[in-house]
């Protein structure tokens, strides 16, 4: 007969081949995932299994010493998991700070050791959550320390889930009723609120639910859940051996299956997270018996490699993911024969930090008196991690200083005459132009951004902050500029614009959120209809004479076409004119990754777009404007791309941070240009509005 059994003492967790083999399954999905994505689409979720099973063993360790004590001894639990987890934790985190200084581009320094010091502080998964929500940080490229975000998640879980049961441990003594009891319906509650929150969560803001610890809880709990029945031991329970066969096949069925099914493109985690959790359970209920021998269901998880592997999985996990950043920041693409160093060098690095880092710190033995050595190993943990966090303190302040002083750098050549727009404005004077290399550096591209905090309305609603440029004091005109990202990557040429005209300019921009976009546009963002109504409030207050208005480059509708239509009218009957700007072209996919590859000398022939897929997509400012009067167009694309083809680089200066945003250095070499356009627009819009009023 096979139960379900519990560990009986930490050497036995480690040979428990089921444990092992699944293990050894979660973070072969890990790698086999980040190496070749389209092969295996849905094996990120490997973390899911190692959530299940850190829950069942964690949860299981604290009920039996609670069951067999009466209490829980706080400061010896967490400094098992402190052996555990920090020693390699830490090693990893150094390594990588040291590789980030050494390898890393200069414009990836100051996040990379951002992210690192989250991860020092078990933080990652927070701070990921944030940035996927923070539309000035979304783009940001993954960090050789983002597979950090799952351990900060244990870690909490390894924080608050002891203090909740030593409550209840209390609790249950103040009522007078069963320990197990209670905590099970407890952890039930919790495991429910959680899943609930994770369907919740994942449908509104699926980055915040990914990394979210309130949103992963529940695959810890359904673990615990499963060690609390193990440890009751009811007679119902007893699985007769071939049952626990079936139920280890089962279980792995729905594992590899769910990896080939879910992909990137799923709702996750949400209820689909169901089944590699499901499948990780039964595998763990099999016991196991259900692993070996003659009527073993899945004999090749007892074989010696996988138990191996298993063994070794943590600094797997740990290794594997700043060996593939660096590996590309140095030599860009993977090729397969590299992918293969990859993972040899993953497992030899994982053995030997196993066999002389974990393990001898792990199983130490204390030579003080046992009662000091918890407050001993939290003294030294805490030496390690704060050591780590002021080098990675250190490294992001001499990355902070060097960015700021080439940027301060860069500013000079960016003054010549044929610099930027200026080159395709003026093409028989800048024919001959020369340019000794691009501007910005690749070090400064990505963070050549013209949107700013102070004038980004934030996901949530909020009222509309400003950005106040131009002429302030004695303006011919009050204007409004309105829109989303790529509103705000203009910020430069709105702000040249309103010097040259003498016009005062405010800007403000939100997420995602064209100005008047209707709700059954395809790039929604909950909370446009109600900003959008905070902007107008705005406009009506705010005694404007003109509203500026631009976004990204999407395919026009007739939905959206009556939306921008009775938008714009209802500006122009209260006498304001609205001048739409056309989006720019796109850049080629994978833009970054594309100029970071290629030298300077061949940038613009191997990242140049063609301009039917540039401009693939096409706005319906034109339409709109000829429809409403008082209303016109402005078009800068001619000074973006000139001819068939779409460049990467004009005149010497980079044209795009990202795939598609403008560059805060070319959009300040539009400026004088935008003010020309503007204002022989606003001349036609202002004799149609006293056409109208007239």
């Amino acid at each position: 007969m096979s139960g379900l059994p519990i560990t009986r003492d930490r050497h036995s967790t480690d040979l428990r081949p089921e444990i092992q083999g699944l293990r050894a399954l979660a973070v072969g999905l890990v790698l086999l995932y980040h190496l070749w994505p389209g092969r295996l689409p849905g094996g990120f979720f490997g973390v899911d299994v190692f959530f299940v099973i850190s829950g069942y063993l964690i949860i299981g360790h604290l009920l039996r010493e609670a069951a067999v004590t009466g209490r829980v001894r706080l400061g010896r639990f967490w400094m098992r998991r402190a052996r555990r987890i920090l020693p390699l934790a830490l090693l990893v985190l150094a390594v990588t700070a040291i590789a980030t200084a050494s390898i890393a581009p200069l414009g990836l320094r100051t996040q990379y050791f951002e992210e690192i010091l989250a991860a020092v502080f078990f933080a990652e998964n927070w701070r990921l959550a944030a940035d996927s929500v923070d539309y000035l940080r979304a783009d940001y490229d993954p960090s050789p320390v983002q597979q950090y975000w799952s351990l900060g998640v244990e870690e909490q879980f390894y924080i608050a889930l002891p203090l909740v049961i030593v409550a209840l441990l209390a609790l249950a003594a103040v009522l007078k009723i069963g320990r197990v009891r209670l905590i099970g319906v407890v952890l039930v509650v919790l495991a429910a609120v959680s899943l609930v929150l994770s369907v919740v969560v994942t449908a509104e803001t699926p980055g915040v639910a990914y990394f979210g610890t309130h949103t992963r809880l529940w695959q810890f709990l359904l673990g615990g859940l499963l060690a609390l029945v193990a440890l009751a031991r009811p007679r119902w329970l007893v699985v007769p051996a071939r049952a626990g066969q079936l139920l280890a096949t089962t279980g792995a069925v729905l594992i590899v299956g769910s990896a080939i099914v879910i992909s990137g493109d799923t709702a996750f985690p949400g209820w689909i997270a169901l089944l590699p959790v499901l499948g990780t359970l039964a595998i763990i209920a099999s016991g196991p018996d259900a692993w070996f021998g003659r009527l073993s269901a899945l004999p090749i998880a007892s074989l010696q490699p996988v138990l191996w592997l298993g063994g070794i999985s943590y600094g797997v996990y740990l290794w594997h993911w700043p060996l593939i950043i660096f590996s590309e920041l140095a030599i860009g693409t993977l090729t397969a024969p590299t992918k293969i160093v990859i993972i040899a060098a993953t497992l030899a690095l994982a053995t030997a930090t196993k066999h002389w880092v974990e393990d001898p710190l792990r199983f130490a033995r204390w030579r003080g008196a046992p009662r000091w050595e918890p407050a001993a190993v939290a003294a030294t943990a805490l030496a390690a991690m704060l050591l780590v966090a002021g080098g990675s303190a250190a490294g992001w302040a001499e990355s902070d200083r060097r960015v700021t002083a080439l940027a301060e750098a860069e500013r000079a050549p960016n003054e010549q005459e044929c610099f930027g727009a200026a080159s395709l404005a003026n093409p028989a004077e800048c024919a001959d132009a020369e340019f000794p290399r691009y501007f910005p550096s690749l070090d400064l591209l990505r963070s050549d951004d013209g949107n700013r905090e102070e004038c980004w309305a934030r996901a949530e609603v909020e009222p509309p902050k400003l950005c106040e440029l131009g002429q302030r004091d004695g303006a011919t005109l009050r204007v409004l500029a309105v829109g989303d990202s790529f509103n705000g990557a203009l910020l430069e040429a709105y702000g040249i614009a309103g010097e040259i005209n003498g016009w005062s300019v405010d800007v403000t921009s939100r997420r995602s959120c064209p100005w008047g976009v209707p709700e059954t546009d395809g790039i929604w963002n909950e909370g446009c209809g109600q900003w959008a109504v905070l902007i107008e409030e705005l406009i009506a207050t705010g005694d404007y004479d003109l509203v500026l208005t631009t976004a990204s480059n999407r395919e026009a509708s007739p939905e959206r076409f009556e939306a921008f239509s009775t938008l714009w009218q209802r500006q122009v009957d209260q006498g304001v004119g609205v001048i739409a700007i056309e989006p720019p072209p796109r850049g080629v996919p994978d833009y970054l990754k594309c100029v970071r590859g290629a030298e300077d000398d061949r940038i613009i022939e191997s990242c140049t777009n063609t301009r039917e897929r540039a401009f693939a997509a096409y706005s319906v400012y034109g339409a709109v404007s000829r429809e409403v009067a008082g209303t016109g167009v402005v078009d800068l694309n001619d000074l973006i791309c000139p001819g068939d083809t779409c460049p990467p680089v004009v005149g010497g200066a980079f044209i795009y941070r990202d795939g598609g945003h403008l560059s805060e250095t070319y959009s300040r070499t539009l400026g004088p240009y935008l003010a020309e356009r503007l204002r022989a627009e606003y001349d036609s819009v202002r004799v149609e509005l006293d056409a109208l009023v007239g």
